[in-house]
């Protein structure tokens, strides 16, 4: 005798029950991975800011400048300044400075968020912009060197 037709075993209910609350569990951990993959994704490139964070508050400290290496003083203006104070540079993820210059794109992700704003572009084709004056620090994330020659093409 089958078991869906056994008064000792499970009725078509139960075993309906049963197979749908699989099917629930495991559109659930789906769900799951896939959150975890895409937190994780903006976790990657996320570091990143932080790292450029870091590397111009220490630099703003020391030199009043976001540019590593810059001559310029809290006496003296340097040549990065705009006239509203701010400085302005481009982190560079491989040798972990902030340079004047705009560099290759190193973006892991197509996704990237810095507070509540969130950019979008291409693998490798985004880089982070650092401006700084005094204790204020502001990041985004814009197109590479790369890309803005492309884009004047």
């Amino acid at each position: 005798m089958s078991i869906l037709h056994n008064n000792k075993g499970l009725s078509r209910l139960e075993f309906f029950c049963i197979v749908g609350i699989c099917l629930i569990a495991v559109f659930a951990a789906y769900k799951g991975i896939l959150y975890y993959h895409n937190s994780m994704a903006r976790g990657n490139d996320s570091l990143k800011v932080n790292a450029a964070k870091s590397v111009a508050t220490m630099n703003l400290s020391t030199a009043g400048c976001v540019i590593n290496g810059c001559e310029g003083s809290f006496d003296k203006p340097c040549r990065h300044m705009d006239k509203n104070g701010y400085t302005t540079g481009y982190y560079d993820a491989v040798k972990r400075k902030i340079f004047a210059d705009n560099l290759a794109g190193y973006n892991e992700y197509t996704e990237m968020k810095i507070g509540d704003e969130i950019y979008k572009g291409k693998k490798n084709t985004m880089v982070i912009k650092v401006q700084g004056k005094e204790d204020k620090i502001y990041l985004s994330w814009v197109p590479s060197k790369d890309q803005e020659r492309f884009a004047r093409k």
